[in-house]
């Protein structure tokens, strides 16, 4: 698995461990919660957005480089 992937499972996984902790054991107030999730999807969502990125603009170098003029 690449590191920008795997950054983003991670990125998930640790918002699941996070809600299920609080959820059970109720480790932080509602407030604290609040920010350390809206973070973690933040973060998740920019990761997931720049593996998109990083992926559609090496698909699209390949199909340019076999249009050339040459």
């Amino acid at each position: 698995m690449k590191q920008p992937n795997l950054a983003c499972f991670l990125l998930f996984l640790a918002g699941v461990v996070l809600g299920l902790a609080q959820l059970w054991l109720k480790l932080w107030d509602p407030q604290t919660f609040c920010k350390i999730i809206i973070t973690d999807g933040a973060l998740f969502a920019v990761s997931l957005v720049w593996v998109f990125l990083v992926r559609d603009n090496k698909e699209s170098a390949k199909i340019n480089k076999g249009n050339s003029l040459d």
